[in-house]
């Protein structure tokens, strides 16, 4: 009987001695995540490399665990949808890319390259440096998104046109607010069309905003 994280894993002697090396380099893996997770922005390759690792080589059964998406449970790692993007990109992208673009950017154009005809994929992608003209670093991670569905033949409704305005106008007035020194602001677009627009200040951020607008 071993202990691993907050429960018990009751395993045969055999296998304990068996798979020792396993577990130690999966719980080395592990404290390799966990370190790194509150630097998530600049670590995320290296946290994608390490759970690329645990996924594939099934290295979650030496801890006891019966699958990655339970291992990352009851390690309160991150979901298993983040862990997905995170082996996506570790396994897609070229590391210097990848920092380069940061993990959201990175994934959708993964996406992207899997459903683009284009010869040469992700990798032509990445070497043009640019998306219908435009380049990488200019492309929002939406637009990459929309033309994603595009490409795939999925119609982009009236309302999710509008989400999509409402989201970039709640984006420039919360980049608004925090030039004007409203540091704290948050503005986000709700409804199912963005049709409201919510805007989370501080008692302090809010006292300054009316004393800018006496």
């Amino acid at each position: 009987m071993t202990k691993t994280g907050n429960e018990l894993v009751h395993l045969p002697a055999a296998a304990l001695q068996e798979h020792a090396q396993d577990r130690a380099h999966a719980e080395e893996l592990l404290l390799h995540v966990q370190r790194n997770m509150g630097l998530i922005t600049d670590a995320f390759f290296e946290i994608g490399t390490a759970l690329t690792e645990l996924n594939n080589n099934r290295l979650y059964t030496a801890l006891g665990y019966r699958s990655f998406e339970q291992m990352l449970e009851r390690r309160r790692l991150m979901s298993q949808a983040q862990a997905n993007k995170l082996i996506a990109v570790a396994t897609l992208v070229p590391r210097e890319a990848a920092v380069k673009l940061g993990p959201e950017k990175s994934y959708a154009l993964t996406r992207l390259a899997q459903v683009s005809k284009a010869p040469g994929g992700l990798a032509a992608l990445l070497e043009s440096g640019k998306v219908r003209g435009r380049s990488l670093e200019s492309v929002t991670v939406r637009e990459l998104s929309d033309l994603t569905r595009e490409l795939r033949g999925e119609r982009i409704t009236r309302a999710s046109q509008a989400r999509v305005q409402a989201r970039r106008a709640a984006r420039a007035a919360q980049a608004a607010l925090r030039k004007a020194g409203v540091e704290g602001a948050r503005v986000e677009a709700v409804g199912p069309r963005g049709e409201s627009i919510r805007v989370s200040l501080s008692a302090r951020d809010l006292e300054r905003l009316v004393a800018r607008v006496r």
